[in-house]
């Protein structure tokens, strides 16, 4: 919800744009903003929006995306950590596959708003499970046991 900032110490930004597919199933193009931390990876800071108007984007920040190891948990967990790792540290997650998004997440209640993404190239499970609509919960044997994260998302 804060202000989607010029610059950042320590980071280089760039602007790009993505086709983005609203919740409502409505596609528009919408600003990216990359904040590159060298070679030690990246943050891609995505505006809120409401496709219920023609603009649909504001300078307010909607989502973020942190692909670097830079960032941890208290309890030592990042974005290239396993599925595993996460686990043992946080007993109380859950997994999900978020239809909307198109994203494969676990999370745990004392992250709050932080959902840590898993690369689909590990899931085995059904995928007729993941034709419903919304979120469909899953378990870690629907995935591969070395099963490694993408990036971890942060949502308002």
């Amino acid at each position: 919800g804060c202000g989607i900032p010029e610059e950042e110490k320590g980071f280089v930004r760039t602007e790009s744009h993505e086709i983005y597919t609203f919740p409502s199933g409505k596609t528009n193009e919408i600003p990216v903003y990359i904040y590159e931390i060298g070679n030690e990876g990246r943050v891609k800071v995505m505006p809120q929006y409401d496709d219920t108007i023609a603009g649909c984007v504001s300078d307010k920040i909607g989502e973020i995306f942190v692909d670097s190891d830079l960032f941890l948990t208290d309890k030592g967990i990042g974005a290239m950590s396993s599925m595993e790792e996460f686990v043992a540290a946080y007993p109380d997650s859950h997994i999900s596959y978020m239809c909307d998004a198109e994203l494969f997440v676990i999370e745990t209640p004392r992250l709050k708003n932080v959902q840590f993404v898993i690369n689909s190239e590990y899931y085995q499970g059904d995928d007729a499970v993941l034709a419903s609509n919304g979120s469909v919960e899953l378990q870690a044997a629907d995935f591969r046991k070395e099963s490694y994260f993408t990036a971890i998302r942060i949502i308002k």
